[in-house]
C-alpha cells in the first residue's frame, strides 16, 4: 500500500515560487545558486516523473501543477492522460483513485505478446481483465485479434475514460 501524498505547499506559496510555461514550473527566483530561472524547475526521477524540491522536501511536478491552477491538493491521484509520465501539460492531468490511474497503464514490460490482458493459453489465446481487484476471465479464442477485441470491448465497457484505448483513440 502506498503512503499518503504529503501535503503540497499552498496555491500561493507555489505562485510566489513558480510561474507555469507549457507543462512546467519555472522558477521565479534564483533561491540555490545551482538554479538557472531559464529551465524547468526540479528534475527527472528514476521513477520517470519530475520532481521539484521545495525548503527540502521532494514532491512531484504534475501534483505541484494541479495544486497551482486548481488550488486545492488533489484526493488521491493525479493521472496522466496520455500515459507519459512527463506531459506535466495542465489539459494532460486530471484526478483519479488509485484504481483508475491503474487503468490508463498500457501491457507490463514483462508482457510477451504486447497487448493488455491477453496472453498465450495452449495453442490459444485468453483474454481476462481486473475489476475491483478480481481477475474475470473473458474467454479462450482461436486467435489473438480474437482475443484482443473482447479484451478491449471489456476495457471500454469497464474502465470509460480511463481506458488506454480512449486515450489512444484521442490523440490528435
Amino acid at each position: 500500500m502506498r503512503n499518503k501524498p504529503t501535503t503540497l505547499p499552498s496555491q500561493k506559496k507555489l505562485q510566489e515560487l513558480f510561474y507555469y510555461k507549457d507543462g512546467y514550473l519555472y522558477w521565479k527566483v534564483r533561491i540555490r545558486t545551482s538554479i538557472d530561472l531559464s529551465k524547468p524547475a526540479g528534475y527527472v526521477a528514476k521513477d520517470g516523473y519530475r520532481a521539484i524540491k521545495i525548503e527540502g522536501k521532494k514532491y512531484k511536478a504534475h501534483r505541484l501543477i494541479w495544486k497551482y491552477h486548481c488550488g486545492k491538493d488533489p484526493k488521491e491521484f493525479i493521472d496522466h492522460i496520455d500515459g507519459n509520465r512527463t506531459n506535466n501539460n495542465m489539459e494532460n492531468l486530471r484526478e483519479s483513485t488509485n484504481q483508475q490511474n491503474g487503468y490508463n497503464r498500457g501491457p507490463p514490460k514483462n508482457n510477451k505478446l504486447g497487448i493488455k490482458g491477453v496472453y498465450k493459453h495452449r495453442n490459444k489465446y485468453a483474454a481476462r481483465i481486473i475489476i475491483n481487484g478480481k481477475n474475470k476471465h473473458l474467454g479462450v479464442f482461436n486467435t489473438i485479434e480474437e482475443a484482443r477485441l473482447v479484451r478491449e470491448e471489456a476495457e471500454i465497457k469497464f474502465f470509460k475514460e480511463f481506458s488506454v484505448l480512449n486515450r489512444d483513440n484521442n490523440k490528435s
